[in-house]
């Protein structure tokens, strides 16, 4: 497998990493998607929990650069960006919203970029996308 992501090119790699940093600094790949902004808000009480909005905590640069990766992926005819497309469009036919789907394609793809960074991992879309 190859170690690059699909959907990050020649602007959009150099954006996210400079938008995060070095992705190592953060403790895991959900920390450094709580960073992004991506993150449902929580509101707790009696035993209950309700996940709300994003929280939008963090760069707005940030997400733009993780949501055009996800449109590039979008337009894509082949390989794990048609998966992540595809995975898109069904998240969105089971959500009726077009940018719900493609935020939560977004954070898999900051979290994937932690993996890529911290481990040297390869990016996996069956692992990320079960696809």
């Amino acid at each position: 497998m190859r170690k690059e992501l699909p959907g990050f090119g020649a602007v959009i790699a150099p954006a996210v990493y400079a938008e995060t940093g070095d992705p190592r600094r953060f403790s895991s790949a959900k920390a450094l998607g709580g960073y992004t902004g991506f993150a449902p808000t929580d509101r707790s009480t009696g035993g209950k929990t309700r996940h709300g909005r994003m929280t939008k905590a963090g760069s707005p640069f940030l997400r733009w650069a993780l949501v055009e990766a996800v449109m590039a992926c979008q337009k894509a005819k082949r390989g794990p960006g048609k998966a992540i497309g595809d995975w898109v469009r069904r998240r969105q036919a089971r959500m009726g919203d077009k940018k719900r789907a493609q935020c939560a394609a977004a954070r898999k793809l900051a979290e994937a970029t932690w993996r890529l960074f911290s481990y040297g991992e390869a990016f996996d879309v069956a692992r990320a996308f079960g696809g």
